[in-house]
C-alpha cells in the first residue's frame, strides 16, 4: 500500500517538473511543459518566456499567449489573436475556468511589449494585472479572452492551461540559470 502511495506521488509530482531542455536550431534553449513551451533566446542566456500557439491558420498558428518573465518572479502577459486589431476604448475581458475578469482601460497596450506597431497584439501593461492574470492562469484548466468591440466584433481565443505552471517555473532566472548550452540535447 505504502509502495503504491508513493508511487502515486511521485507520478503527480513529475507534472510540475521541468521539461528536458533542448537546443532548437533558432538558438534558443527550449522545454516542453504539457501543451506549454518555455524558451529562452541564446541558448538559454537571453529572455525567457512561456508560450502557447493554438489554431490551425499558418505557421505561427491563429493565436498565441505568452508570459515573459520581466524580472524575478514578476512577469508580462502578451496575447495575439489573428484578425484582431486592437484599439483604444476596446474591451478584453479574460475566463479562466468559468470565472470572468477584465483588463481595464490603462491595464494593456496595443502591439508587443518593446515594438507598439506589431498589429494583432496587446501587452498587459499593469504590474497588477499582470500578477492577476498570471495567478489565475496557473491555478487554471483553461483558460478564453474576449477582445473586441471595433469593427472586428468579438473575438475568442482559447488556451489549455496545462503545463504552464512548470513552464513559468522553468523560465524563472532561477531554474534558467541551471541551463548550460552542452547540457542541451540537439532539437
Amino acid at each position: 500500500m505504502r509502495l503504491v502511495l508513493l508511487g502515486l506521488l511521485l507520478a503527480t509530482a513529475s507534472s510540475a517538473v521541468a521539461g528536458e531542455w533542448f537546443q532548437h536550431r533558432f538558438g534558443e534553449a527550449r522545454a516542453y511543459h504539457g501543451s506549454w513551451l518555455a524558451v529562452c533566446t541564446r541558448k538559454g542566456e537571453g529572455k525567457c518566456r512561456a508560450v502557447q500557439l493554438a489554431g490551425t491558420d499558418g505557421a505561427d498558428g491563429a493565436r498565441r499567449l505568452a508570459v515573459h518573465v520581466d524580472r524575478p518572479g514578476q512577469y508580462v502577459v502578451t496575447i495575439f489573436q489573428r484578425g484582431w486589431l486592437p484599439a483604444p476604448g476596446e474591451f478584453v475581458n479574460f475566463d479562466v475556468d468559468g470565472e470572468t475578469d477584465a483588463l481595464r482601460e490603462g491595464e494593456w497596450t496595443p502591439g508587443d511589449r518593446h515594438i507598439p506597431n506589431v498589429a494583432e497584439m496587446i501587452t498587459v501593461s499593469s504590474d497588477a494585472a499582470n500578477a492577476r492574470l498570471v495567478a489565475d492562469l496557473k491555478a487554471g484548466r483553461q483558460a478564453r479572452f474576449f477582445m473586441g468591440g471595433g469593427s472586428a466584433g468579438v473575438l475568442e481565443a482559447r488556451f489549455d492551461l496545462r503545463g504552464i505552471t512548470a513552464a513559468i517555473n522553468a523560465i524563472e532566472p532561477a531554474s534558467v540559470a541551471s541551463i548550460h548550452p552542452f547540457q542541451c540535447r540537439a532539437g
